[in-house]
């Protein structure tokens, strides 16, 4: 996304500067930033907690809270990959929406999101619906 991202910028500056104007370019700007900042998230927490369980449940040893917060990751993540497409597919709003109103909209969907998520994540935690193991010798319901 930064390497097409910065590619538009460039022809903006070079050849259509008014394309530099418009709100929305910084919004996704914005948000791939936050796109950005969530990938690191999820290189120096997330990837070794999983390679460090793996032939484990995923969260095992880890706190509730924890857990929430990779879930919130993942929710964060979604969310700003699909709302640039979504702004990208809406000519509509250019030069016409305020990238402070679109960055508002977008923390208003994260915060469904991430809410959604989270609750979601404990909702199915409490539930924990427990499979047979498939371990040679172990006891089947059969």
């Amino acid at each position: 996304m930064w390497l097409s991202g910065i590619g538009f910028l460039l022809n903006y500056y070079f050849y259509n500067p008014v394309g530099l104007a418009n709100p929305k370019v910084w919004a996704k700007v914005s948000i791939v930033a936050v796109l950005t900042l969530n990938g690191v998230f999820v290189h120096k927490a997330i990837l070794p907690l999983i390679k460090r369980n793996v032939g484990r449940a995923l969260f095992d040893g880890v706190s509730p809270a924890m857990e929430g917060v990779f879930l919130a990751s993942g929710a964060v993540s979604a969310t700003s990959w699909y709302v640039p497409l979504v702004l990208g597919a809406l000519p509509e709003i250019n030069y016409v929406v305020s990238a402070q109103t679109i960055l508002a909209i977008y923390a208003g969907i994260l915060s469904v999101a991430i809410a959604c998520t989270v609750v979601g994540g404990r909702i199915f935690t409490k539930a924990e619906v427990r499979e047979p193991s498939l371990q040679p010798g172990a006891p089947t319901l059969a």
